[in-house]
């Protein structure tokens, strides 16, 4: 009775570790450029795209001071799942706006986001980028 127990955990244990493992990911490292210059504190967010019947894993970055980025699968792990991707950008710096003390007068001027509306939307940003099996560098220029 007790080796019965033993091996139906041991059977469980294998079932679970064999449904957790998670896809591999691959390195992702790139630079972002708005109207030809770079840009600190943009979130970069690469969602599987589903008009190329990808289901997957979300990966996600923000740009320092020179525009450059490393990406981070949803669940931590550095890097990307290989696959397409559509590619959504949003300004950070529009939700660090301080607003207190602010005249109400202002603070329509003060949160202006420098990432045209297109790009913040997996439905209408033109940017998709297919993430490849070996480390690449990704170059994102985003027009007006």
């Amino acid at each position: 009775m007790r080796s019965n127990c033993c091996l139906i955990g041991m059977a469980c244990l294998l079932i679970l570790a064999g449904c957790s493992s998670a896809p591999d990911t691959v390195e992702v490292n790139g630079a972002l450029q708005i109207a030809g210059q770079p840009l600190d504190d943009i979130s970069i967010q690469f969602v599987p795209d589903s008009a190329n019947q990808e289901i997957g894993w979300k990966a996600s970055g923000v740009t320092d001071a020179s525009g450059k980025f490393t990406l981070r699968c949803e669940d931590g792990r550095p890097g990307a799942v290989p696959g397409h991707y559509r590619v959504m950008l949003d300004d950070l710096k529009v939700y660090a706006n301080p607003r207190n003390n602010v005249p109400s007068q202002d603070r329509g001027r003060l949160i202006v986001s420098r990432v045209p509306k297109r790009y913040r939307s997996t439905s209408s940003t033109p940017l998709k980028i297919e993430v490849e099996a070996k480390s690449q560098p990704i170059t994102l220029e985003v027009k007006e």
